[in-house]
């Protein structure tokens, strides 16, 4: 699945992102980055609010378990999280990008090989909250997700 038909999928199924703007979705050989506005998902004190920070991050493992699956068995498949914790670790001022890295390859055969054999396969991953305008991690979200077919 390239990143443009991952993006139009997102916004298609997940009302929220479509009301979080989120765009500029990417992917390469080591993980997704998800961009969102600061504009539709702040606070009261005009920084980022929580539950958009959340979000954002979930769909970037949410798009990262997705992608993890075998081609073939990507769009007949349920993704969805089954734990998570997150720390906020300093304030968002700025446009975000959402980060998560694709599981190292060991993991990676042992995800699939289990989703081929059972029919659900779950994957722990960690994504990292930065904005536009600086490399610190602003917030980071741990958490367990699993994949099943349809």
């Amino acid at each position: 699945m390239t990143a443009i038909a991952l993006e139009r999928l997102l916004i298609q199924n997940i009302p929220l992102a479509l009301a979080m703007g989120i765009h500029s979705l990417s992917t390469d050989s080591i993980g997704i980055r998800i961009h969102a506005p600061l504009g539709p998902n702040r606070n009261h004190l005009e920084g980022g609010f929580g539950g958009s920070i959340f979000n954002l991050l979930v769909l970037a493992c949410y798009s990262t378990t997705l992608l993890s699956l075998p081609e073939d068995k990507q769009e007949n498949s349920h993704v969805v999280i089954q734990s998570a914790a997150i720390r906020y670790l300093q304030p968002v001022t700025d446009d975000m990008i959402a980060a998560c890295r694709f599981p190292a390859l060991n993991l990676l055969d042992k995800f699939r090989d289990g989703f081929q054999r059972k029919g659900v396969a779950r994957l722990e991953l960690t994504a990292e909250l930065y904005t536009t305008t600086s490399t610190e991690i602003m917030a980071i979200l741990s958490g367990q997700f699993v994949a099943s077919h349809k």
